[in-house]
This record gives C-alpha cells, structure tokens and sequence, in this order.
C-alpha cells in the first residue's frame, strides 16, 4: 500500500494540470458542500442550549386547518399549567424591552418576563451566580453578551445592580453564550402570571413533556383539554397545539437552509460525475499499462487496491481544499441562519462534525474514483492492449460510458441553472414588490413605556400628544405619526379577530387581521393608498373615538361588492370590544411574512388602557436623515426613555430579505459554477472522443469528405447527447421539486427558469463541442495518417 501510494503521488506529479484542475474542482464542491452542511449543522442537527430539548414543546392555539395559530394569553396559560396531563411542567415567557439607566443616554435592552419553574423546565443552568426563585422581586439574570459588554466580564457582577425602567435589579446570575431564546434578549426577570392579570398581551407557553408522552399523543390530548376549558372556548374554534422548540424557530427561514443545502448537494454530484469522467478518460491512457500487470500476474484486487489508492489521494487534496473553502466561508454562511438561531452558528465552531463530514465526501468519493478504472481493467480483453488493437465492443462502451457521464453533468448543471434562476427571480420580486405604500424618505424608531412611570391609558395618552408634538417641531420634518408596530417583517404583529356587522361570526374559521393602533397622521406619512373614504381625522384620533380603517381584503371578506364605509367591525380578541365605523378603505400592505394580510387602523388612544400600547414605533418623512433630532425629540418630553432601533423603511424591508439574498448570491454561484464545470466536462468528452477518432476523421476526410460535413454530423452527435442531459435533467427537476416541496417551499420552481437554463446549458455544451471538432478538421489527413 505504501508503494501504491507513492506510485500514486508520483502519478498526480507526473500530470501536473490536470492534477491541479480535479483536486481545485474537488475541492470547491466539498467545500461548497461542507460550508453549507455547517449551516445546516447548527440549525437542524445541533442540539439546543437546554437539557433534554427534544422533549420541550411550544403551545400556541390555532385553527383545525392550522392555516392560524396565535399565542395564547395569560388566561389560557394558567388554565393549561393547572389542568394540563401531557407536560410535567408548563412554563410562560414574555418579550418586554427595558429602559437601562445609568451612566450615559438611557439604552433599552431586549428582556423576557419568565414564570416559576422556567429554568427547572428549560434546564437552563448559569455559568456564573445562580437562577431566581419565583417568589422573589426585583432580581435579574443577565446575558453573557451583557455581562461582557457593559461589566468587562467582572466575576464581581453578582454584587451590581442593574436599573430598569427606574427600578433597581439585583443580577443573581449570567446565563451561558448560548441562552438566548426565546428572543434575543439579554435581561430575564421573574413574573408571575394570573388569570385576573391584564392579558392583552400573549405568552410564548413552553411545556416539557412527561416521559411517558409522545408529541402525537400530546397533540390529542391537548385539543381535547382545550375543549373543557373555558378560557379556551373562548377563543371561538381555536385549540390548543403543541409544536416541537426547534419546528419553532425554524419555521421562517428553515426552509431557505434546506434549499441551498439541496443545491449544494446537487453541484457536489455534479463535480463528482465531471471528477470522474475526467478519470474515466485519462485510465484510457494507462489501458496498455494495465495490461501489461494483468498479463504479469496481478489480479483485480490488486488493481482495484491501487486505483482506489489513487483516487483517495485524490480526494484528500480536493477534501483539503474544500476544508480551507469552508473554513473561510462563515462571514457569508452566518446570512443563511435564522435570526432566532444566529446565536447558536456563532457558538459552534468550525469542528470535528463539520471535519467528520468531509471525511466521509472524501472516503467515499475517492473510492468511487478509484473503482471505475479497475471496474475497466476487469472487463477489458488485456491481449488486445498488448498487440495494440481495440475491439468494437469496447469501443462501444467506451462511447456510451462518456455519453453516460456527460448527459449525468448536463442534467445536473440544468437542475443547478434552474434553481439558481428561481431564487433570483423569487429575491427580485420581492425587492421590486409593491408594499402599499412609499418606503422612501421614511423613518422609523422604537419606544417603550415603563409600566412604573405610565401605568395607565391617562398617562399614555399625555405621552403620545406631547411626543407628536415635539417630533413635529424639528426642522424637516414633512408629517410623522405613532403605531403600536410598524407593518414590516421585524416589526412583529399583535393578531385582530374580526367580526362584521351583518355578517356571520365562524369562530372556527375567523377572519384574521393585523392591529394596527396609531396617532397622528400616520396614514398620510405613510403614503398608503386610500381605496376609499377617508383616513382617520386628527379630531378622531385626539378623542379616540370608535372608527376604523381597514384594508381592502378585508373589505372584500365581509361585504364583497358593496361600499363598507359606514359599516361596523369589531375585535372579538378583546374583551368587550366596541364596534368600530369605517370610515376609509386602504390598499392592502405587503405583510407576505405573516398569515394573513388583512389589516385594522384605529386611534391608539381607543387602546392605551391596555398594556399591547405601551410600545411604538415613530414613523417620520423627511428628505433628510433626522436620526439624532428624532432621540432628541423624544428626551424633550421623556429624558429617561430609550430610543433604539432606528432605520429606514427600506432598510427594515431589505434586512428581512438577508437570508434570501445570501441564498441569492450561494445559489448563484453554485449555478455558475456548474455551467463551468459542465462545459470542461461536455469539452473533455468531446476532446477525448474526437482524440480516438482521429483516424477515422483522417481516411474521411483523405476519401474526400468536406470539414463542414464531418462538423455537422459530429456536432449532430453531440446535440442528441446535450439534449438527452437537458430533457433527464428538466424532468429530475421537476420531479425533485415536488418531492423536496415537503421539506422546502422557500424557491418554488418556475416554467421560465427550466426553459433558460435549458437554453443557456445548450448554448454553452454546443460550444464546448464545438472547439475540439474544429481543432481536428484543420488536421492534414496525411500527418494524421503516419502519426496513426
């Protein structure tokens, strides 16, 4: 075996470029393959920071279709904590930012409000300090990113404070890198969470499941339950749903991880088919060598030994490569992971699965490598070898083992190309979407009320009047107004269940639309498209009174064909909701990263007596970046508030497409390089084809045959071949679509992407072809001849 692999080393030396070019072709498809197996690593397989994950389920009410789910409020959460027999312990969770104070402008830091038991059910433990127990107050666990970012990493923290919102926190522990879910939150504080609590807001409930339970069974344990319980009757047809933690998180942006490891699983086949017609054909070249160590004795283990050896030599040095590419890859890799599961690629490090991996690419691509020239040898008649002559069946063979490998290349490249093209023309789309209305010149910025400093709707309202005006006094300012959340991906979505006058309530099926609470003229800001009516006047938003705006698919649900101003809808979501007159119609906004589209605008001071309008978002047009006025602003009526997160609208609306666009540019790449090594493949092929006939082409063309004829035919030859490829390769794909459509909707593919592909994969192959067969029309017959 030493001598073999010396043999081998000694071999690659000897064909130095075409060395060079397998083991750098090699190389970028492991690595492209290995890079992305990484994501996929921390999103699917990594185990998740808490004891026994697999047993952690989230519960949300939804529909019998599940087509809607909702988080469940705190009323729901208490009656399924008491009476529940699936979960050993039922924990609830809720997202609430906090003004930190203390030396320097105030900042708001991202905190969840968590339950007794949270830390036993999640098994989270600290790596510093300890957990809270749930009878105590005013103390706080803290982020390891918090910990090192505003305490230098001190040891000494468990001796701080922390001020929140005004209130002093005593910080018990920090939690591990990894411990950021549900949010990414860097303050936990403990809640206790009641029936009589205000429960506007809605929780995010985990359970752990007993050992005796699976998830199916607690699936219909959990809808028979929600049948006996009120607070869940209540909610008119929705029951309760158990999902798995990792389902989750996963349930945006998984799918786009799946379509791009699908990809790169398809250029990895591609580079291994085109490696191995590469070595197909150079093993065509050492036939006589071969035949010579069968004719000495050497049987086909020995032969296999050796070529297997050489093609693991092989694909260690592309495994090498391809190592380095996907080492170097994580700055790019990190788009394709979730946000919710940014933290966990960060704690993983480049490590021994992602290296266990490429091992076993590299095992079993070298051996497949090394099989097919012994697979040759075993079948080949060595005496023909030696007198120099090859038989027709061989010769036969051999044309249809290329043929084989290069329709196999072309299919594959036009699988690559068709994907590649739907995720361009899917991210395209949805860049140059119209969202309903004019993201340009505006800004937006979030705030929070301190429950301690505005505990009711009185002193909300005082705020928001006061905020407007402040914010309209800054020079440049063209119009401004507040919303309880702005309608873009990041911006989150409080859940309306609408109801319409004259029309029948199905609380089965309901009629589902975003709450949009807002003062001032924010509609006119906005620019949105008045369908019909008119937006809300300032005197209706000063008052409150109990009128609406809605969109136009809700207009359409309730009263299809008939004018709904005038008309009446309420939120049955909310206890004692009044009815709301519609005074305006709106165009639809585009909000395709939610369930629903539908919308209701009403003034926030109709709400500010619940706890869901304690926060804002300031939305501002103006030709000119008013970032610094617009926290000045703000201080001028609040100094101890945090303004944070502020951005363009169009800034908002691009960085939820991240992942798209990093799936853009990977599949891109894959698809051009596919073509590339398609095209070396179709042109190997051909040039080794066109090599063995060379005397054929000599005594034809010697017989009086024409170059443009012989052209024609050979490239004929050729165009069945490419066209075979392109047809398998149309129909794998579309086959493999509705197969991987249950693993990932993110790309659907499209007829258009299929036919340029198709188109540009012929054009291409056509001229690979073409190049050798020109090189060997110009030959002199005679030359050929005497060479022969």
């Amino acid at each position: 075996m030493l001598t073999d692999l010396r043999y081998a080393i000694a071999s690659l030396r000897r064909r130095p470029l075409v060395s060079a070019a397998v083991i750098l072709t090699l190389g970028l498809g492991i690595g492209a393959n290995a890079a992305i197996f990484r994501a996929f690593n921390a999103a699917f397989l990594r185990p998740l920071p808490f004891e026994k994950a697999d047993r952690l389920m989230r519960v949300v009410l939804a529909s019998p279709d599940r087509s809607a789910r909702l988080s469940p409020r705190v009323d729901v959460f208490v009656a399924l904590r008491d009476h529940n027999r699936v979960f050993s312990s039922v924990v609830g969770q809720r997202y609430n930012d906090f003004t930190l104070l203390g030396d320097g402008e105030p900042t708001q830091v991202a905190g969840i409000q968590v339950s007794e038991g949270w830390a036993r059910t999640l098994g989270v433990r600290p790596e510093l300090g300890r957990t809270f127990a749930n009878d105590e107050d005013g103390v706080a666990l803290i982020s390891d990113s918090l910990w090192r970012t505003r305490f230098g990493a001190d040891p000494s923290v468990l001796r701080r404070t922390l001020n929140l919102n005004g209130r002093i926190h005593a910080i018990t522990g920090v939690l591990p890198p990894g411990m950021r879910f549900p949010y990414e939150a860097d303050v936990w504080v403990p809640a206790r969470f009641q029936a009589n609590a205000e429960s506007t807001w809605a929780l995010n409930i985990i359970g752990r499941l007993r050992d005796d339970i699976t998830p199916a069974v607690a699936a219909k344990e959990l809808a028979t339950l929600g049948t006996r319980l009120e607070p869940v009757r209540a909610q008119h047809g929705m029951e309760l749903f158990p999902i798995l933690l990792r389902d989750t998180l996963l349930e945006d942006e998984g799918p786009i991880v799946i379509a791009v490891a699908l990809a790169s699983a398809f250029l990895l086949l591609l580079v291994t088919v085109n490696v191995a017609n590469l070595l197909a054909a150079q093993s065509l070249s050492r036939q006589r060598e071969f035949a010579m160590r069968h004719a000495l004795g050497a049987t086909f283990l020995r032969h296999l030994q050796q070529t297997v050896i050489e093609g693991l030599v092989l694909a260690t040095a592309g495994g090498a490569v391809g190592a380095g590419v996907a080492a170097l890859s994580t700055s790019l890799l990190s788009f394709l992971v979730p946000e919710n599961f940014a933290y966990v690629f960060d704690a993983v490090p480049f490590d021994g699965r992602v290296l266990v991996y490429i091992a076993a690419i590299v095992l079993v691509s070298g051996i497949a490598f090394g099989a097919i020239p012994a697979l040759r040898v075993a079948r080949a008649n060595p005496q023909q070898f030696l007198i120099g002559s090859r038989g027709t069946t061989e010769e036969r063979s051999t044309k249809w083992r290329a043929a084989a490998f290069t329709i196999a290349q072309i299919a594959f490249a036009v699988m690559l190309l068709a994907a590649a093209h739907s995720v361009m023309r899917d991210v395209q789309q949805r860049l140059s979407r119209d969202l309903g209305f004019d993201e340009r010149g505006l800004l937006i910025a979030r705030i929070a009320l301190p429950e301690q400093r505005y505990p009711d709707g009185e002193s909300r309202d005082r705020f928001f009047d006061a905020l407007l005006q402040s914010v309209e006094t800054i020079p440049g300012v063209e119009s401004a107004g507040t919303i309880n959340l702005f309608p873009a991906p990041s911006g989150g979505a409080l859940i309306a269940r609408l109801e319409g006058e004259g029309m029948p309530y199905r609380p089965e099926s309901p009629v589902l639309a975003h709450n949009r609470m807002i003062h001032g003229p924010l509609l006119e800001a906005m620019r949105v498209r008045l369908v019909a009516g008119r937006f809300l006047t300032a005197d209706e938003l000063r008052r409150g009174d109990a009128v609406a705006v809605i969109s136009k698919s809700v207009a359409d649900t309730f009263w299809p064909g008939e004018n709904p101003i005038g008309k009446r809808v309420r939120n049955r979501r909310l206890d004692d909701a009044p009815w709301l007159r519609v005074t305006g119609v709106i165009a639809d906004l585009d909000e395709s990263y939610a369930d629903t589209r539908r919308s209701l605008w009403t003034p926030v001071k109709l709400n500010t007596a619940n706890a869901s309008a304690a926060q804002a978002a300031i939305v501002v047009r103006s030709p000119v970046d008013l970032a610094r006025s617009l926290s000045a602003a703000v201080h001028r009526v609040d100094p101890l508030l945090a303004v944070y997160e502020i951005a363009t609208a169009e800034a908002l609306y691009r960085s939820a497409l991240r992942g798209r666009e990093s799936a853009r540019t990977l599949t891109g790449a894959f698809g051009l390089l596919g073509l590339v090594i398609a095209a070396i493949g179709v042109y190997v092929s051909m040039d080794f084809a066109t090599a063995r006939r060379t005397r054929e082409i000599a005594v034809r063309l010697a017989l009086g045959a024409t170059p443009r004829t012989l052209l024609r035919q050979f490239l004929g030859n050729a165009a069945l071949i490419i066209a075979l490829g392109i047809g398998g390769g149309i129909a794998i794909t579309v086959l493999g679509s509705r197969a991987a459509a249950s693993l990932t909707s993110a790309f659907p593919l499209n007829r258009s992407s299929m036919i340029l592909a198709a188109a540009v994969l012929f054009a291409v192959a056509i001229a690979a072809s073409w190049l050798p067969l020109r090189r060997a029309m110009r030959l002199d017959p005679n030359t050929a001849l005497r060479a022969e």
